[in-house]
């Protein structure tokens, strides 16, 4: 499971990287990780996102009306490029930084 969610939580991080403002809200990654193969509901996502902003200082994760907004910080960048680990989060591949 541990592994599952490291997975989970890179992808996540390069989602954002690929997103306009380097910012999604929780139905964007939602529909995104379902994509790609990750069976996640919102309360998942929603513990996710405040893993990644608490533990890993990734990203800031706003709620305003209900709605998690994900924002991708230089932290969590650094992580996505390849030049930065965080325990938790699993380190990508060389196939995977742009």
């Amino acid at each position: 499971m541990a592994d599952n969610r490291a997975d989970l939580r890179l992808l996540i991080l390069q989602l954002l990287r690929n997103q306009p403002g380097y910012m999604a809200h929780q139905e964007v990654l939602v529909g995104q990780l379902r994509e790609r193969g990750h069976a996640i509901n919102r309360d998942q996502l929603h513990i996710e996102l405040s893993w990644l902003d608490q533990v890993a200082d990734a990203i800031v994760d706003k709620v305003s009306g209900g709605v998690h907004i994900a924002t991708l910080t230089g932290d969590g960048l650094d992580v996505v490029d390849g030049v930065r680990e965080i325990p938790g989060i699993r380190r990508p591949r060389p196939d995977e930084i742009n």
